[in-house]
């Protein structure tokens, strides 16, 4: 160890000579913050060798090695996935919206509904941050595919039971079981499709989907323990399949999750979290604006229409993007051209996104028994506006821009939550309207945002 008496530089430079191999080998600074965290240097240690922290100690490192020392980075896995399993993935946040539906359907009651719904904000919250964690997990594997890897993520399935447990005492046992379920679904189809078992989970998933929407319109069909029991089953069937796919082998990767780790899957959780809140805030904000107490899943269904088929799509339109914009920086040197290019190509999906929009809600308005005309326009389009919204996350979570989609989507919560929370005095359209020109305005400031994100070469290299 370095004497009390040496300076920074001369610190620095003992560690480097006894880390050079591992910072040569390394590809990125989260790579060497690890190596790093496994030697004992922690954020307190780290301020010995001139840095506030370790990740800005193997930034530091890694620049006075220099580029010419460290090996090329390997090329990285294609974790985009094909249009199917892209539409899947959007199907994991609809499932949600669907849960929420299935238990108003079920006729529980306002404070039921809540819990259901504040269960479900918690599992998107969760599923950002684990999805990272386990493409991270995977990929440090190397050329062995073994899922067996991403085994430390399997602790989250100790919150489906807890949230039952603690749910239990505020609502009835059996909305407390299917807050549980529905937030076991959100975590078994995020691990299953980063292990891209795309095709089991659809057969596992889609069946129930295509009850509960059933169920919603026509009632008669099927019985209310006959739609609880396939939600319960497939959410068993989902968490058994992961426990089996993640089962050890005879010689399995010894991989492991360390602290930097987690706090690298922060800003996801955060970002997860605002996506959650602003789904929350427009209900709350819609629940208080025209009544939907009785008036059954169908109607809820019929509302949340232009919210749930483009978040659906989304993820397809975003994947495609954001894998055309990373092939183009093998073939464009200029950030010009590139900027160019990611103008072009981002404008077009939103085209496209808006238009699906604004198709929605012209038709599915109409239909709504719910309010007044200006209501029903009013309220379609609270929903749609709130999947552009997220859409426009999702592009700037491909951009690497966290910082970004947590404070557009977290101000636009915070705003709906002010109108909810504003002069009692407003009347059902007036609520709807300043929800909606909240609403507006994150989306216009999410879709710039966004835009301004993918058009950046850095991001993309």
């Amino acid at each position: 160890m370095s004497g009390a008496g040496s300076t920074v530089a001369e610190r620095q430079a003992e560690l480097i000579e006894r880390l050079r191999p591992e910072i040569e080998r390394s590809v990125d600074d989260l790579e060497v913050a690890v190596v790093l965290e496994a030697g004992g240097v922690d954020d307190a240690a780290a301020q010995r060798y001139g840095s506030s922290d370790v990740f800005e100690l193997a930034r530091a490192l890694r620049r006075q090695v220099g580029p010419g020392a460290r090996q090329a980075a390997p090329p990285r896995k294609d974790w985009y996935p094909s249009a199917p399993v892209a539409v899947l993935r959007g199907l994991v946040f609809t499932m949600g919206a669907l849960a929420i539906m299935t238990a108003v359907g079920l006729g529980a009651g306002n404070d039921a509904v809540a819990f259901v719904i504040v269960v479900n904000t918690v599992g998107v919250a969760v599923m950002q941050p684990a999805a990272f964690l386990g493409y991270l997990l995977l990929e440090r594997c190397g050329d062995r595919d073994d899922p067996s890897a991403i085994r430390p993520l399997l602790v989250l399935f100790a919150l489906p039971p807890l949230v039952t447990l603690v749910g239990w005492p505020f609502t009835d046992f059996s909305t407390a079981l299917f807050a549980g379920a529905a937030l076991a679904y959100l975590v078994a189809m995020v691990l299953l499709l980063v292990l891209r078992k795309a095709v089991l989970v659809a057969a596992i998933v889609l069946p129930v989907a295509a009850l509960a929407i059933v169920h919603s319109v026509r009632p008669a069909t099927s019985s209310d323990a006959v739609v609880v029991g396939a939600w319960l089953a497939a959410a068993g069937v989902l968490v058994a399949a992961c426990l089996a796919l993640t089962a050890r082998r005879d010689r399995p990767v010894s991989v492991r999750l360390g602290w930097v780790d987690v706090r690298a899957a922060l800003p996801y959780t955060l970002a997860g979290l605002a996506t959650g809140v602003v789904v929350i805030a427009n209900l709350v904000v819609v629940s208080g604006s025209v009544p939907l107490d009785g008036a059954g899943t169908a109607q809820w269904l019929l509302v949340a229409l232009p919210f749930l088929v483009p978040v659906s799509l989304a993820e397809v339109l975003v994947v495609g993007l954001r894998r055309g914009l990373h092939q183009a920086t093998a073939t464009l040197s200029r950030p010009r051209d590139f900027r160019v290019l990611g103008h072009r190509a981002s404008m077009r999906m939103w085209s496209q996104l808006v238009g699906l929009t604004v198709v929605l809600v012209v038709v599915v308005s109409p239909l709504v028994e719910r309010g007044d005309v200006a209501d029903r326009v009013l309220l379609c389009a609270s929903f749609g506006l709130v999947g552009l919204l997220l859409t426009s996350g999702l592009v700037l979570l491909a951009a690497e821009a966290l910082e970004r989609q947590v404070v557009v989507l977290g101000l636009t919560g915070a705003g709906l939550f002010a109108v909810w929370l504003g002069p009692t005095e407003h009347d059902s359209t007036q609520l709807l309207v300043l929800a909606v020109v909240v609403l507006g305005a994150g989306v216009v400031a999410g879709i710039v945002a966004a835009v301004r994100a993918t058009s950046c070469y850095q991001r993309f290299r």
